[in-house]
């Protein structure tokens, strides 16, 4: 069985982690899984999306805005 996720954090370990942990409490919890033993835990780092947001006019790949530093709505 195959069992896939997917994670958006800051580090591709990290994003490994949030999957290791997440299928390890379903084989703990689920009655339909327990007896299934986890192999092997992987990420893949999706290059695809990440330059893309580079290319767009105007952007620096950022996916939030900066807050406004003058202001009171930082």
């Amino acid at each position: 069985m195959t069992i896939s996720f997917y994670v958006a954090t800051r580090s591709l370990i990290t994003a490994e982690r949030v999957a290791r942990t997440v299928t390890e409490r379903a084989l703990e919890r689920e009655a339909v899984l327990r007896g299934s033993v986890l192999l092997t835990c992987s990420g893949a780092l999706v290059t695809e999306y990440y330059d893309r947001l580079l290319e767009l006019p105007g952007r620096d790949g950022r996916t939030m805005r900066l807050p406004l530093q003058d202001s009171d709505q930082s």
